[in-house]
């Protein structure tokens, strides 16, 4: 509560904390001014390095959407949303960097990020869902790591490599993703999915061990496939569905990139035996059978992961709908 010591103008504004908003509703005691009422936009203001303008103006309008949710979305660290958690989810950001880049000049912003995210790296390598990590946020359930959104840790500077061929950005984050690999590698080996039980032949024993798709996953958080056969996405439903075929492609594209890493930065030797290990995964992936436990429409994109070059840029159906969720559009 605020009480105003006389009637001269008083302007308070919160110092540690924000609130995004789409629509305000204001109410007063007495009649005001709807001029006198002032919205204020804070965020970290990295400089633009592109526009986009079509002869299409709804084209025009979600580009400059996708720039706004970029800028609500930037304030320190990269959030998940402005107007209600605020939490630096780390596979928002691993799916979006590419396009922020492309967008504004992040090199400021983004590498200090993956700082902060070696910093809160687990023991065993593991790296958080939550980055910086919001103990109010923490719970004994809470996933310690997560298809998607933990391989931030390599794909997140892969990216900035890419974009500005620096290599400090590998350099720096080197051994945090050989880190969240190698546990990728350790979890993989360690057991195959429930639901196959105790039939299965050593040939596809071994292929699964291979696969790291075992474990509580966010999966292609959600997807709208699922919406449309009347699921609700926001359970943890799909997410189990899909989290075999995520964690899988995840895992593949991960340990290939920390194998292009050793390469960029001229140890061809330490690249030899992650890359190896990229074609065994995706070798395994392309003979899988019966994987998915219950039929459910996989989006095209989350399959276009194993597509180790690059990630899917376009997903949709012939009814023109896209099926993906957060990782599969990615």
């Amino acid at each position: 509560m605020l009480i105003c010591a006389d009637d001269q103008p008083l302007t308070y504004e919160p110092a540690f904390t924000f609130h995004g908003f789409r629509y305000a509703r204001l109410t007063a005691s007495a009649p005001f001014r709807l001029a006198d009422v002032q919205a204020v936009v804070i965020a970290s203001d990295p400089p633009e390095t592109s526009q986009l303008r079509t002869s299409d103006p709804p084209i025009d309008r979600l580009h400059q959407n996708v720039v706004w949710s970029q800028r609500g979305n930037f304030l320190s660290v990269p959030t998940d949303c402005p107007q209600r958690e605020r939490a630096g989810w780390t596979g928002d950001f691993q799916i979006f960097a590419p396009a922020a880049s492309n967008n504004v000049d992040v090199r400021n912003f983004a590498e200090r990020w993956p700082a902060n995210v070696r910093a809160e790296q687990h023991d065993e390598g593991a790296a958080p869902t939550v980055v910086p990590v919001i103990p109010s946020m923490e719970s004994p359930t809470s996933l310690r790591a997560a298809a998607g959104w933990s391989d931030a840790i390599a794909l997140v500077p892969w990216a900035l490599w890419e974009r500005y061929a620096d290599r400090r950005v590998l350099q720096d984050n080197d051994e945090a993703m050989c880190r969240w690999v190698a546990c990728q590698w350790r979890q993989a080996t360690s057991s195959v999915p429930d639901r196959l039980g105790d039939d299965l032949d050593e040939a596809r024993r071994a292929r699964h061990l291979t696969m790291w798709n075992t474990g509580p996953q966010f999966g292609d958080w959600l997807a709208p496939s699922g919406v449309a056969q009347g699921l609700d996405p926001i359970t943890m439903v799909l997410p189990t569905l899909h989290s075999e075929m995520v964690a899988a492609m995840f895992h593949v594209r991960s340990t290939w990139t920390v194998a292009q890493v050793a390469r960029v930065l001229g140890r061809e030797s330490d690249a030899e035996r992650p890359a190896a290990r990229a074609a065994v995964i995706r070798e395994a992936f392309a003979r899988r059978d019966g994987q998915v436990a219950l039929t459910v429409e996989v989006p095209a994109g989350v399959t276009a992961l194993i597509e180790v070059g690059s990630l899917a840029r376009t997903v949709g159906t012939g009814r023109h709908e896209l099926l993906a969720g957060l990782q599969g559009a990615g």
